[in-house]
C-alpha cells in the first residue's frame, strides 16, 4: 500500500508548502511503500570462486554440527633477494619455516598437527588468477619424498610453545617452528647466487602446507618466513692469513612479491546444502570463506509498473518518477544469544556486499569498489528492541539501483542479487569517510537470516518516491 501526499497550487495544508511555486496545471506528488514479493534461496554459487590474496591464511579443519566440515591449506611462494651472492667459504648449517598465528577458530584447546611439503610438479605465475579452489595435484605429487620437514609440529592453538614480540604493537605473537630437513639443507647450499624470481621460482617451486591430525582447529596465519642460517670464513686483517668463522641468515618471505593461494574445501557441503533448503520457506544461510550464500530475486519490473501506477493521475497523465529512498533491511536470526539455535560459536559477518549476482566474480578479480548501480555494502548493526535485548541487521540502500531501472525502457523482470560476507577498508579526508577496498571475507562466518519468504517477517523494500510534471523539471 502508498501513502500519497499531493502537492497543488494551495497554500492552506501544510503538507503542500511550497506548492506555491507551482502552475495550476502542475502538480507534485510525493509516495511512500513498502514493497515486498522477493524471493530468497541459500546456495552454493558454483561458478564463484575466491581469486583474492587473504590478510591471514587459514590452516587447519573444523567439524562443525551445523555446516559440516571445512578443510584449509596453503601453497606458497617465497620472494628471494634477487642478486644477493653468499661470501666464498659459505656453507648452509640449517633451513627453518615459521609461521605466525595470530587467532584461531574452534577449539584452541584441541590438538593440531601441521605437516609441510615441497611443491614438486608446478608453480604459479605470478600475472595468473588463482583462486581458492585450485586442484592441488598440479602443484604437488604427494609423494612421502616431498616432506620436507624434520618433524611435524603438533601444537594447541591456546597454548603456544613459541611466541615472539610485535614491535608495532608490543605483544607477543605465536608462531610456529619447523626445521627442514637435510635434502633441503643441501638444496639450498647449492645455490651460491640468488638469480631472478621467476627462476627462483623453478628452482624452489614453494611450500604446500596442511594439517594432518585433528578436526576443531583452525590457525589464522601470516608472516609466514624460510630462514637460512650459514656461516663462513672471512680474514681478519687483509694479507694476516688469519681467519675467523662468521654466523649470518638470509630470509625468504611469503609476500605480495611472489604468490599464495588458500585453499578451502568442504566434504560435505552437498548434503549440507540440501539440508540448509529445508529451512528456505523461513531462513537463508552464509557461510564463509567459499561456502554459501544468500540470492535475492528482487522483482524490479513490479517495483517500476507500482511507482508509475502511483505517479499517474486520474487523467492518465504520468508524471516525472524519482526515487527518494529505498532501504531493505535484512534481519540476522543468529546475531542475538537469546535466538540462536543453530549456531553459537561461528557468527555473523561484520558486512555483507550485496550485489548483482553477475557481476560478482569480476567484481573481486579486479578489485573493483561498489558501485551505487549494481552493488552496495551493509554494515551489521545492533539495535535495542521493544523487549530491551538486541536485533542484528544489515541495511541496504538501493536506490540508486532502483531509480535507474525506472529511467530504463526496457525493465528487467527480476534483478537476481547475492549476499557475500566481505572485509572493507575505509579512509577519511575532510570529515568525509569512504570505502578505499572491498575484499572477499576468508575469516569463518556464519549468518542466517530471515528468507524473503518467512511469513512472519517477509524481505521488503521501504521506499519514498516522488512525480513530478515534467515541464516543472529544468
Amino acid at each position: 500500500m502508498a501513502v500519497v501526499v499531493l502537492m497543488a497550487a494551495c497554500k492552506d495544508d501544510v503538507a503542500s508548502a511550497g506548492a506555491d511555486a507551482l502552475n495550476t496545471d502542475e502538480e507534485v506528488r510525493v509516495c511512500s511503500s513498502v514493497m515486498g514479493g522477493m524471493v530468497s534461496i541459500t546456495d552454493s554459487l558454483a561458478g564463484f570462486q575466491i581469486a583474492q590474496t587473504p590478510d591471514s591464511f587459514l590452516l587447519g579443519e573444523c567439524n562443525t554440527g551445523e555446516w559440516g566440515t571445512i578443510q584449509a591449506d596453503v601453497l606458497a611462494q617465497f620472494a628471494c633477494p634477487v642478486g644477493f651472492a653468499y661470501p666464498d667459504s659459505s656453507e648452509v648449517d640449517s633451513v627453518v619455516f615459521m609461521m605466525t598465528y595470530g587467532s584461531w577458530f574452534g577449539d584452541g584447546n584441541a590438538p593440531l598437527r601441521i605437516s609441510v611439503y615441497e611443491m614438486d610438479k608446478g608453480t604459479f605465475l605470478y600475472n595468473n588468477v588463482y583462486t581458492s579452489q585450485e586442484d592441488v595435484s598440479e602443484y604437488w605429487s604427494g609423494h612421502d619424498s616431498t616432506h620436507i620437514v624434520v618433524m611435524d609440529r603438533t601444537i594447541a592453538a591456546a597454548r603456544p610453545s613459541d611466541s615472539v614480540k610485535d614491535a608495532s604493537t608490543g605483544r607477543y605473537v605465536p608462531y610456529i617452528k619447523f626445521k627442514m630437513n637435510d635434502r633441503f639443507v643441501q638444496k639450498m647450499n647449492s645455490l651460491k647466487r640468488f638469480p631472478e624470481q621467476e627462476q627462483f621460482n623453478q628452482f624452489f617451486k614453494g611450500l604446500y602446507i596442511k594439517s594432518t591430525y585433528g578436526a576443531s582447529t583452525a590457525l589464522y596465519t601470516s608472516n609466514m618466513t624460510i630462514g637460512i642460517y650459514y656461516h663462513y670464513y672471512y680474514e681478519t686483517t687483509l694479507g694476516s692469513g688469519k681467519y675467523e668463522k662468521r654466523n649470518d641468515i638470509k630470509y625468504l618471505y611469503a609476500n605480495s612479491e611472489v604468490r599464495q593461494v588458500n585453499r578451502y574445501a568442504f566434504p560435505y557441503k552437498k548434503e549440507v546444502l540440501e539440508s540448509m533448503k529445508l529451512y528456505e520457506d523461513s531462513l537463508n544461510f552464509v557461510v564463509s570463506p567459499g561456502y554459501v550464500y544468500a540470492v535475492l530475486d528482487i522483482p524490479m519490473a513490479q517495483y517500476v509498473h507500482q511507482i508509475m501506477d502511483s505517479v499517474t493521475t486520474r487523467s492518465g497523465v504520468t508524471l516525472r518518477p524519482y526515487t527518494n529512498k529505498a532501504t531493505m533491511r535484512v534481519d540476522v536470526v543468529n546475531g542475538n544469544p537469546e535466538d540462536t539455535h543453530f549456531t553459537d560459536w561461528a557468527g555473523p559477518a561484520n558486512a555483507m556486499l550485496l550485489i548483482d549476482k553477475d557481476s560478482a566474480s569480476a567484481f573481486f578479480t579486479n578489485d573493483h569498489l561498489p558501485s551505487a548501480d549494481y552493488s552496495v555494502v551493509g554494515v551489521l548493526t545492533k539495535a535495542v528492541n521493544a523487549e530491551k535485548t538486541y536485533d542484528y541487521y544489515y541495511d541496504f540502500d538501493l536506490n540508486t539501483i532502483l531509480q535507474n531501472e525506472l529511467r530504463k525502457t526496457d525493465h528487467q523482470e527480476t534483478m537476481q542479487m547475492v549476499m557475500i560476507p566481505v572485509s572493507v577498508e575505509y579512509s577519511t579526508l575532510q570529515s568525509s569517510t569512504y570505502i578505499t577496498k572491498v575484499k572477499v571475507d576468508q575469516t569463518i562466518t556464519s549468518t542466517i537470516i530471515h528468507s524473503a519468504q518467512d511469513v512472519a517477517k517477509p524481505l521488503n523494500m521501504d521506499v519514498v518516491f516522488s512525480g513530478f510534471t515534467i515541464n516543472t523539471i529544468h
